[in-house]
């Protein structure tokens, strides 16, 4: 469990693309994230993100396990820094770069 909660954050750092809330406020505004506010709470672990995050990392585990998830991991954070290269660069080529990649690598029934 302590694995999959070190993963979730991993996760959550690297594809979170919602906007962050900054505010104990925030935690009801379903168009924000919440997982960092939620930290400071106990039962964080329970909360709407982390809890979402925690069950991708379970889907994740469970699809990269034959893999090896140290081996996906590797490449699922080289593709990221690369995009956020690409982004640094200029934002419309990391925009660019993510339609390309869901018009292409993410196609639904194909």
């Amino acid at each position: 469990m302590e694995e999959t909660k070190k993963l979730a954050s991993l996760l959550h750092t690297l594809i979170c693309n919602k906007p962050h809330a900054s505010e104990m406020s925030d935690l009801d505004n379903i168009d924000l994230c919440c997982y960092y506010i939620e930290e400071s709470i106990d039962e964080a672990w329970n909360l709407k993100d982390h809890l979402f995050w925690y069950k991708e990392a379970q889907r994740f585990i469970s699809i990269a396990e034959p893999h090896g998830i140290q081996n996906v991991v590797q490449h699922m954070v080289r593709v990221c820094q690369t995009v956020r290269g690409f982004e640094a660069t200029d934002p419309r080529l990391g925009e660019f770069m993510m339609r390309m990649l869901d018009k292409n690598l993410f196609k639904k029934g194909e």
